[in-house]
């Protein structure tokens, strides 16, 4: 776990200097210790990997960025997020007992923002073709044959329908003519 541990603080503090964050790093060091066993299976692809990447925020500040862990066909990402801890607006002063100068706060019941780390786990299954390329050839072959034969079967039938409405337009023309006669008569 120390291994573990000692390479999410170089990764948050690196961040911290490359993109000019503030992260907590100690905070997000302590959420994962108070919550070690939820980490396991993150624990586990490390110990396989030793290899982590931190993504800068890409969300317009929703989150902290995120960690990822990658693994064969698995994918680990821990998103830093913060939580609101609502107290009561801070009025701490200096003269306060347990006033802390960086914070301006004394730190106990105060409205302030925790750590929080969300661990997701994603699969990627990838799929390939089964066969030969020559099968391959083939198949493209036979798809490309029987779409050139809809397109002569569908040229024949716009043939065979112009010649059926030639046919029905003369059956009417005759049928015209003959109640003319038949009228005349």
């Amino acid at each position: 776990m120390e291994k573990f541990l000692t390479k999410i603080k170089e990764v948050l503090n690196q961040a911290n200097e490359e993109y000019g964050l503030e992260l907590d790093v100690a905070g997000y060091l302590e959420t994962i210790r108070q919550n070690k066993d939820e980490f396991n299976e993150v624990l586990e692809v490390y110990r396989k990997t030793n290899y982590m990447n931190y993504f800068e925020d890409e969300t317009e500040g929703y989150t902290n960025g995120e960690i990822e862990l990658n693994l064969n066909d698995k994918t680990y990402t821990l998103t830093l997020l913060t939580e609101f801890r609502e107290g009561k607006y801070c009025m701490c002063k200096p003269t306060d007992r347990g006033y802390n100068e960086e914070h301006h706060c004394c730190g106990n019941g105060c409205d302030w923002e925790a750590p929080v780390i969300q661990i997701s786990k994603s699969n990627t299954v990838r799929v390939s073709y089964q066969g030969t390329a020559r099968e391959l050839w083939n198949l493209e072959e036979t798809k490309q044959n029987k779409s050139d034969e809809i397109n002569e079967l569908r040229k024949a039938l716009n043939e065979n329908l112009q010649y059926i409405n030639e046919i029905a337009t003369n059956i009417y023309k005759i049928n015209e003519q003959l109640n003319k006669l038949q009228r005349a008569m």
